[in-house]
């Protein structure tokens, strides 16, 4: 129990690590869990082909895989803590990845559990307003998320700026922020970060960004992983469409 828990423990240190993993399956492997031990490698392995651009096929079979042996076990690696007004999310590469949360209050004070039980990289909060960014901002948890969703809840562009400049928004690839009221001021404070230069996908569906906030995306330097774009919505015209499908082609929606 002592070994599982240090497995535990250095997994959930390095959520974007495959390592610790494949060093745990060796171990459940030299301990006759040999079932679990493929669950780690098989989902480690699609991961590593879904980030080369792995055929959908090929994708398919090893996705086919993980889930019939994931069948078998479906409350390994361990029973999550029940939390108030929090869901945990599906399994990815052996673990629970994505939780479901009700308000940024609500994750900051879970936080500690929540990181303890699962190698957790992707929040999806339902409420994210003005003071809940701030709050996030200054948060070390932060820097474990790969991805960020809220939706529905007014979020100032002052706020948003102080949520994409943190240095905690660093490993962060994909941020949907939908329905939240975020104008031109908020779009350029994205375009302008310093912080974000890993992210890969940028959802701001049905706010209120114009023209200028699609010009500063489009000609922005500072995120050079950028890949789509999702604007569908919002209040883009002629010539912020134009920008934008110079820059995304078909990756930028609108």
């Amino acid at each position: 129990m002592a070994d599982q828990e240090a497995f535990q423990r250095t997994i959930n240190e390095n959520p974007h690590d495959d390592g610790p993993r494949l060093v745990y399956a060796d171990w459940l492997e030299e301990n006759g869990e040999c079932d679990k031990a493929e669950l780690l490698r098989i989902g480690c392995e699609r991961n590593r082909l879904a980030n080369a651009g792995a055929s959908p096929k090929k994708l398919s079979a090893v996705a086919k895989r993980e889930d019939e042996i994931q069948a078998n076990h479906p409350a390994w690696p361990a029973d999550l803590p029940k939390l108030s007004r929090t869901q945990w999310g599906p399994r990815e590469r052996g673990f629970v990845s994505t939780i479901r949360i009700s308000d940024t209050a609500t994750f900051l004070r879970h936080a500690p559990k929540i990181f303890v039980a699962a190698p957790i990289t992707q929040v999806w909060l339902d409420a994210l307003d003005d003071d809940g960014a701030a709050a996030l901002a200054a948060s070390p948890w932060l820097a474990r998320l790969v991805l960020l969703k809220s939706h529905g809840t007014h979020i100032g562009d002052v706020a948003l700026k102080t949520l994409v400049d943190s240095p905690h928004v660093a490993n962060l690839k994909r941020l949907f922020i939908t329905s939240a009221g975020i104008g031109d001021t908020g779009a350029r404070a994205i375009a302008r970060s310093r912080s974000l230069g890993k992210l890969t996908t940028l959802f701001l569906n049905s706010n209120r960004i114009g023209n200028d906030g699609a010009l500063a995306l489009a000609d922005t330097k500072r995120l050079p992983a950028l890949r789509e774009v999702y604007l569908a919505a919002n209040e883009v015209r002629d010539a912020g469409t134009a920008a934008l499908r110079n820059r995304w082609g078909e990756n930028a929606h609108l």
